[in-house]
């Protein structure tokens, strides 16, 4: 196992597993691991602890770094003094932003039990790991690394760490062995894909992720003078976010660069670092221009034949020519894409006018292609037939549709025409489909789709639309078949008038209405509510058709009173105001209250289970009719604070109300809701808790 997989595991790996504490003890054991890296008379030294308790009160302690020369049976101390983490004010003069000043706060920082949002021990430890991993500097300040000056090159040395003034048989200090010089190796070839408006990198970090922490990604402008790009480095031990490890092999790492300007061109490369903030040399590099991408579309005005050859004239914007590097001339008797066969090639540096050899086919569709300067992007005209005699009109145009929203915006689509020759569309418009349709588009339109707004306040309530098809040769097809729009309705419908309200064979009521004038009335609204009581609210009870001028609502009690009101509804789904007010009275003797209760009694339980249980029977001649229960409730005598304790079917006889206490006395008011919107008189019971 390489020594940098060996610091990856210990220090990488505990911070990702939150650093289990599998070495945790009840005594305090400190362990120590220390790993190395040789380069010719210098030896770096890392080290980390066995949990998050160990390194808190190593840190206060300090370190002492020892060695072993070969040949020799007794450790000799490096360091004057133990080595402990310097202090968060002298950490400020490497700046509040500095990695230096990063890892001594997170030293300094300590876990609040009362509070989640302040990280613990372990969690701490991880940071200071993950972020002591790639800045040396860093990790010597904060002490858990050493630096060995005196070593002499190819001579065999072995290090131990331990804790300072804590007795050998009470730590645990695993040794590390060095001898040869550690190579870094070569590192990854790097992939650039230069885009119009960023870079994008990618190199397979996978064969040195073991020997390295982090990578450094650098660019040029001039391929001598390179400057960092990501500071810190990118991790190699963390997934990218587009990382899709299929191929077990590889490991891609990404970085884009996004602040680049077009037509520069930019060198690229990568260095990477260890633990031991050791930096490789930089890998290949690798360079490019970003390029805009042809965004417009050449467009053939003409293709003719002058003395034996044919000449193509085209226009495009001369910003967007110097983009392209070549053109293409494309050609197919059918019109088909995959059909088409490149007949002739020029050079961008021609303007708009060339002429080429070309033996025609009865129909020839032409589309010039424009390549960008890169050769890997290119955009194509749109067909362009020429036909030596062509004055066949296209078919009209199909499947003409459309629609209006509620503030007057027309969106008209239909079928394309299947011709390869259709140049564009004309769509024209009238209030009357028996009166001349009039040209909306001045300039035809390349899309089969057309959008225009229309007034609100004009009285036509229907519009005609047409569509005509026109061929390169601009010859016009006959119209479509038209289309029936109708504009939308902001306008509600006049109110209807109530006429009566009445008692029809004791049964139901009947209600009649005086119609709304309006035309486009499609149905009413009837609302009903309960005369007598204040508290009951509308219901809307059914929607008669626009034809019908009288209901009879048999879903009624005579001997309650009903008040009614109706709305008009037209066919946009507009409500006119509500109409008068009509009423029916019960008469005064079927007025009175029908006694719904009977056996109203209640029960107190005073045992571990404290509550008071109501229960009652229900006048058979009611029940039906009985949508639900209000319960409300007084404690001892306080009228003004009688509130509603609960709702309950219509079929309930039993009512617990479990909170309740001791010396207290209830009055419970119970009150039925009948289905046909009234209610009974309020039934009273008096309970001492």
């Amino acid at each position: 196992m390489s020594i940098m997989k060996i610091v990856n595991l210990g220090i990488l790996l505990l911070f990702c597993l939150a650093i289990s504490d599998i070495h945790a003890q009840t005594a305090m054991n400190f362990e120590t691991k220390p790993v190395a890296y040789r380069a010719g008379h210098k030896v770096f030294l890392r080290w980390t602890l066995g949990n998050a308790a160990q390194w808190r009160k190593a840190n206060s302690l300090g370190y002492n770094v020892e060695r072993l020369e070969n040949g020799s049976t007794n450790f000799q101390l490096l360091n004057k003094t133990p080595l402990k983490p310097i202090t968060l004010i002298a950490a400020q003069k490497y700046g509040t932003k500095s990695a230096v000043y990063t890892v001594t706060a997170l030293l300094q920082q300590k876990p609040d039990p009362k509070d989640k949002n302040v990280p613990d021990d372990k969690e701490l430890y991880g940071y200071y790991l993950l972020m002591s991993s790639y800045n040396a500097e860093a990790a010597v300040l904060s002490a858990s690394a050493f630096t060995d000056s005196t070593t002499i090159p190819g001579k065999k040395y072995t290090y131990r760490i331990t804790v300072a003034t804590i007795a050998q048989e009470k730590q645990t200090a695993s040794v590390v062995i060095v001898q040869d010089d550690n190579k870094l190796p070569i590192l990854p070839t790097v992939e650039a894909e230069f885009k119009e408006k960023s870079v994008n990198l990618e190199w397979n970090i996978k064969p040195v992720m073991d020997d390295y922490i982090g990578v450094l990604v650098e660019r040029s402008t001039d391929s001598i003078n390179f400057s960092t790009l990501t500071n810190p480095p990118l991790l190699t031990s963390l997934k990218n976010v587009n990382e899709i490890e299929i191929d077990t092999t590889k490991k891609m790492m990404l970085y884009q660069d996004t602040n680049v300007l077009q037509n520069k061109k930019y060198y690229y490369r990568i260095k990477a670092v260890n633990v031991f903030g050791i930096t490789s040399n930089p890998g290949a590099v690798v360079s490019g221009i970003c390029l805009p991408d042809i965004r417009t579309l050449p467009k053939i005005k003409s293709i003719d034949t002058l003395a034996g050859k044919f000449v193509v004239n085209w226009t495009m914007p001369d910003s967007v020519k110097k983009l392209v590097r070549q053109y293409e001339i494309r050609v197919s008797e059918t019109g088909n894409d995959s059909s088409y066969k490149k007949i002739f090639t020029f050079l961008a540096t021609k303007d708009s006018i060339e002429a080429f050899d070309f033996k025609p086919s009865p129909s020839n569709y032409f589309r010039l292609r424009a390549i960008n300067k890169k050769g890997n992007q290119y955009v194509e005209s749109f067909p362009y037939l020429y036909q030596l005699n062509d004055s066949m009109p296209p078919a009209p145009p199909i499947s003409l549709n459309g629609i209006i929203d509620t503030n007057g915006n027309v969106i008209l689509v239909w079928a394309g025409n299947k011709e390869p020759d259709i140049l564009a569309y004309k769509v024209y418009r009238s209030f009357n489909d028996t009166e001349t349709y009039a040209l909306l588009t001045g300039e035809p339109v390349s899309e089969i789709i057309f959008k225009e707004k229309l007034p609100l306040n004009q009285l036509n309530t229907d519009i005609f639309y047409k569509v005509s098809a026109l061929d390169n040769r601009y010859n016009e097809s006959a119209l479509s078949e038209p289309i029936r729009l109708n504009r939308p309705d902001t306008i509600p419908p006049a109110i209807a008038t109530l006429l009566s309200v009445k008692l029809n064979n004791n049964k139901s009521i009947e209600v009649r209405w005086k119609k709304s004038f309006s035309k486009d009335v499609l149905s009413y609204a009837l609302s009903r509510k309960a005369g007598d009581d204040s508290l009951a609210t509308w219901t809307e009870i059914v929607t008669p058709s626009a034809s019908d001028s009288v209901y009879m609502d048999i879903n009624v009690d005579p001997t309650i009173s009903y008040v009614y009101k109706i709305q008009a509804v037209d066919k946009g789904g507009l409500k006119s105001e509500f109409s008068n007010e009509r009423s029916y009275k019960a008469p005064a003797k079927a007025a009175g209250k029908v006694k719904i209760l009977s056996n109203l009694n209640a029960y107190s339980s005073r045992g571990e289970k404290k509550y008071i249980e109501l229960n009652w029977n229900i006048n058979k001649q009611v029940s039906n009719n009985i949508r639900e229960f209000w319960i409300y409730r007084v404690m001892n005598g306080n009228e003004e604070d009688i509130a509603l304790q609960s709702v309950i079917p219509g079929n309930a006889t039993i009512f617990d109300d479990d909170d309740v206490r001791e010396n207290t006395r209830y009055t419970y008011y119970i009150k039925a809701v009948f289905k046909t919107g009234g209610s009974s008189d309020l039934e009273k019971i008096n309970v001492d808790y």
